[in-house]
């Protein structure tokens, strides 16, 4: 496998706890999951105990997603957060799309806000398969801006 930047950096990663092995996982060490595992170790430090890593999902499974929510937060924070937008979609002008758990999509995105500037942005909507990703997302944002 290759990073964004071409060179091979697959970084494998072992939770444990109490000596038994709770979680296993693999990715891609680019910009992207540096940061998302920052922020997972840091959830997880805080004793959050669902956080998993996130990873870029692909346009098949960001099909047929929906709106679930909103979150709020500047459009640095998500640049932050998740990296550059990766897609622009019909209605939005940006958005990210990942799986979280490798079985949960989510997307955020701006909808329908062309008359501002995209970093005067501070309401995104947040679409999946299932509104149970909302509080991920949320959850992510506010654990990335209390750090």
């Amino acid at each position: 496998m290759k990073s964004l930047n071409g060179a091979d950096s697959l970084v494998e990663v072992k939770v444990h706890t109490g000596g038994d092995l709770v979680w296993e996982s693999s990715f891609i060490a680019d910009p992207i999951g540096v940061r998302l595992l920052k922020v997972a170790s840091d959830c997880a430090s805080r004793g959050h105990d669902d956080v998993r890593l996130l990873r870029p999902a692909t346009n098949a499974e960001a099909s047929g997603s929906h709106l679930v929510g909103e979150v709020s937060c500047s459009y640095w924070t998500l640049c932050q957060l998740f990296g550059k937008p990766d897609r622009v979609g019909c209605g939005s002008r940006v958005s990210w799309a990942f799986m979280y758990a490798d079985n949960w999509l989510f997307t955020v995105y701006d909808w329908d806000k062309y008359e501002m500037p995209i970093e005067d942005v501070t309401t995104w909507n947040v679409g999946g398969h299932d509104k149970a990703v909302l509080p991920v997302v949320r959850g992510l944002v506010a654990e990335f801006l209390n750090h």
